[in-house]
């Protein structure tokens, strides 16, 4: 094994789709980052389990998340996220704002930066790849958590591609409206404080969402063909 997947929120949705394709390739050995186990069970994935709103456990635990093997691909693919309280703003508990910046912009920036570090040789060719979502660029009655802190972590990403090597690709890549718990936290909240809940549910009801699968299949496209996709921020839905 010489190549390396570090991937967070891979234990459902998405990043558990993504996580099974890597691991076809006999030559990744995959790190998975979440709270609770995706239950995939195969010797080239260890499992860590880390709540990435907590900032002291991310800086504690860095030392173990970045293994010392040599690697000639690294890739590191932030996907976990939480929508935050659905709500407008004055009613939204003032420690959860703190919490879906931490879990959504703050750990993830600071995972990026321990990666860059700890893969620093030119000899290896990383790629970071940070999901993002429309609503970062599109604002969203009731949502301004997960607006903001999306919205963050994309100028985090275009900036990160200024700085970083020839031998380093950055991606913000759009997964499209995939069929995750997080379509049923949309589902679920009040009408009074999401206005756009109908579409929600139309959404569902209609058959349009994208299949975790489906969309971590153009993922890894994306990062199998990096070469094709120059511009940082994509949009699985246009290729």
């Amino acid at each position: 094994m010489n190549k390396l997947l570090i991937i967070t929120g891979h234990s459902q949705g998405l990043g558990k789709a993504i996580v099974k394709l890597f691991l076809e390739d006999p030559d990744f050995e995959v790190i998975g980052i979440s709270r609770k186990s995706s239950g995939i069970k195969n010797d080239r994935l260890r499992e860590i389990s880390l709540d990435l709103s907590d900032l002291d456990a991310v800086r504690n635990n860095l030392e173990s998340i970045f293994p010392d093997d040599t690697f000639t691909e690294a890739y590191l693919i932030n996907n976990a996220a939480w929508i935050g309280e659905i709500k407008p703003l004055s009613k939204i508990d003032p420690a959860n704002l703190i919490k879906v910046q931490n879990i959504n912009f703050i750990s993830p920036s600071i995972l990026i930066g321990a990666f860059l570090r700890k893969f620093s040789k030119p000899s290896i060719q990383k790629t970071i790849c940070n999901i993002s979502s429309g609503l970062a660029y599109r604002a969203e009655y009731g949502l301004s958590g997960y607006c903001t802190s999306k919205a963050a972590l994309a100028m985090q990403s275009e900036i990160l591609a200024m700085e970083v090597d020839s031998q380093t690709r950055v991606f913000s890549v759009a997964p499209g409206v995939v069929d995750t718990p997080m379509q049923d936290n949309l589902r679920d909240t009040n009408p009074e404080d999401f206005p756009k809940h109908p579409n929600f549910v139309k959404l569902k009801e209609s058959g349009s969402l994208v299949s975790p699968e489906a969309a971590a299949k153009k993922i890894k496209y994306m990062l199998d063909h990096g070469d094709e996709f120059r511009e940082v921020v994509q949009d699985i839905r246009k290729f």
